[in-house]
């Protein structure tokens, strides 16, 4: 069984400005900051490199 949900204009064009948001300069930024995490080296131990992972993985799951 599916749930409906109504949503207002209003809120879908908000979702819908959040999506391209996302899609569009989320990941960009956030695949700069892996890059630069992963040209400092080791990944074992580079705080920089799984704090962009986390907030990858946070981004996606939105």
């Amino acid at each position: 069984m599916t749930d409906v949900h109504h949503l207002s204009q209003a809120t879908h064009d908000r979702l819908s400005a959040e999506l391209e948001h996302l899609t569009s300069h989320g990941r960009t930024d956030i695949a700069r900051k892996i890059q630069a995490a992963r040209e400092l080296g080791d990944l074992s131990e580079n705080g920089d490199y799984h704090a962009a992972k986390d907030e990858q993985g946070k981004m996606e799951a939105r």
